[in-house]
């Protein structure tokens, strides 16, 4: 097996049984190659240590026994990376999970410009280019995907974006990108305006939340007192939904969006009924 199709293996969790941390298994690799490249010739020139017994279990058990390097192993989000670069699929959970309870703040929110669009995804396969010809020549601009629960978006960031954002754009960050949309020969395109961290998003960007009632066993006496342990300037909406009865309204509470906020919110009405 080639040594690129056994990294693709360990990459896509299909060592997992041997119960070794797929960056030990992937660090081990090339030796592991070569002691059995080693063990293969000596067996067919019939060498073996002048001292080993060819019939003893404990020399055959040492030399089938592999190795695994014993350095740091691979980290959950690097587990979900090589999952995605060999199968574009994710078994062990979705990097997106870990921003749940903002997700929908950070894909329901307008922008000034009518024609803008919001995306929150993962960043990948970024290439940055020089610009070789016209009034930004020598400058740099940057190609990437972005990539959400759904699909696959290739964008561009040009000279004077990327002059403002460049220490954000790595690949696997998670951020959002605000836009608009550019179609040449029927592919698609983003043309990224501005980029954000989720929490800089949430801070900058939002200016009020949608909360959604759904039931009437809602506990509405818990929620105001989240909301009233949370001051600021941020504007909150309710949107009143069971049954056949809607109703959106406005509020007297002014909050400020944070972690504590978003969670407490979460926990009593559920992520998808914050927007």
């Amino acid at each position: 097996m080639a040594k690129k199709q056994l990294e693709a293996f360990i990459k896509a969790g299909a060592l997992d049984c041997l119960g070794v941390n797929r960056g030990m298994l992937f660090a081990s690799v090339e030796a592991e190659i070569q002691r059995a490249k080693t063990f293969v010739k000596s067996e067919k020139k019939g060498q073996w240590s002048f001292f080993e017994d060819y019939d003893s279990e404990d020399s055959i058990e040492n030399i089938s026994q592999p190795t695994f390097y014993e350095g740091k192993g691979w980290t959950k989000e690097e587990y979900q990376a090589g999952e995605n670069e060999v199968l574009e699929y994710y078994f062990s959970g979705h990097p997106l999970d870990i921003i749940k309870n903002k997700y929908n703040l950070c894909v329901t929110s307008g922008t000034k410009k009518t024609n803008d669009i919001i995306i929150t995804g993962i960043i990948r396969n970024t290439q940055v280019k020089p610009i070789k010809t016209g009034q930004n020549k020598g400058k740099k601009m940057l190609k990437g995907i972005i990539e959400d629960k759904t699909l696959r978006m290739p964008f561009t960031v040009f000279s004077d974006v990327y002059d403002q954002y460049q220490q954000l754009f790595a690949d696997n960050q998670i951020l959002v990108l605000i836009g608009y949309m550019s179609e040449k020969l029927g592919d698609k395109e983003i043309m990224v305006r501005e980029a954000y961290l989720v929490n800089s998003f949430i801070k900058e960007k939002i200016n009020s939340i949608i909360i959604r009632i759904t039931s009437p066993q809602a506990n509405l006496q818990k929620i105001a007192k989240t909301l009233d342990s949370h001051p600021g300037t941020k504007e909150v909406y309710f949107y009143i939904q069971y049954d056949n009865y809607e109703l959106l309204g406005y509020s007297d509470y002014k909050i400020t969006l944070n972690d504590h906020l978003i969670d407490d919110l979460c926990e009593e009405i559920g992520y998808q009924n914050i927007k």
